[in-house]
């Protein structure tokens, strides 16, 4: 007897979430879009994550990270900003399409350190409220959602908030964006306790110059979190 979702796919086949060509499962790519995309495998900067040009073992950290260490402990990132990666981003982010969330949220899941606590939080990075009106979701928390979902971590949606609204990030210098999002976050009061002696993963669909990051984790590390990680879909290079 045919179940429901096979007789779905009968009239509705699986299509690529990249060029619509037939694939065996919903939510995936064809071999072709998987190989557009440039997956970063290593070798990365322990800490940043952003990779370096030679492999000098697994604890190896990058000129910039022990020049300035981070306030989070370790970032990852899935692909690198970029051609086929880059335009399934936009469409989950502008075109209405949060439905790609889930099959982005499945390669955060393989980013995860394998000895995270099971008692840790996973954060969206926020938007402001007047951005979230007009867009009508963050992608950054369907993001963090599918993932808490995958790894039955706790899923703390309102973890971080936006006080004030800052220009776009993309349209700013790397000077400028440092300032742009310089106090722009704080702590969802009914949180204090719990983040107290907590890991935390922050999810964000893009990391450009980890400024915005970085802010994230400086009000989670000044407010008692122990631990903090960040994973996010793509990293621009530059």
């Amino acid at each position: 007897m045919l179940r429901l979702n096979h007789i779905i796919d009968i009239f509705l086949p699986p299509l690529c979430a990249g060029c619509r060509a037939p694939v065996l499962q919903n939510q995936t790519l064809c071999v072709a879009c998987w190989q557009n995309i440039a997956w970063i495998t290593g070798p990365i900067c322990a800490v940043s994550g952003v990779p370096m040009p030679y492999d000098l073992g697994p604890n190896m950290v990058s000129p910039a990270v022990l020049a300035k260490p981070p306030a989070y402990d370790w970032a990852r990132s899935a692909a690198v900003y970029r051609d086929q990666l880059a335009g399934l981003i936009r469409r989950m982010k502008f075109s209405d399409e949060p439905d790609l969330a889930l099959m982005m949220a499945r390669w955060l899941l393989r980013l995860i350190r394998l000895d995270q606590p099971r008692d840790s939080l996973i954060a969206p990075v926020p938007l402001h409220q007047w951005r979230f009106i007009r867009r009508r979701y963050n992608q950054s928390a369907l993001l963090a959602q599918q993932l808490a979902a995958l790894s039955g971590f706790r899923f703390v949606p309102d973890l971080l908030l936006r006080k004030r609204a800052t220009a776009p990030q993309t349209s700013l210098s790397r000077h400028r964006r440092h300032g742009n999002v310089r106090g722009a976050f704080s702590l969802g009061e009914k949180y204090a306790s719990d983040i107290v002696g907590k890991s935390v993963i922050l999810v964000d669909d893009v990391i450009t110059t980890g400024s915005t990051i970085e802010a994230c984790a400086q009000v989670l590390r000044r407010r008692g979190a122990t631990s903090i990680g960040v994973v996010s879909v793509a990293r621009v290079l530059r």
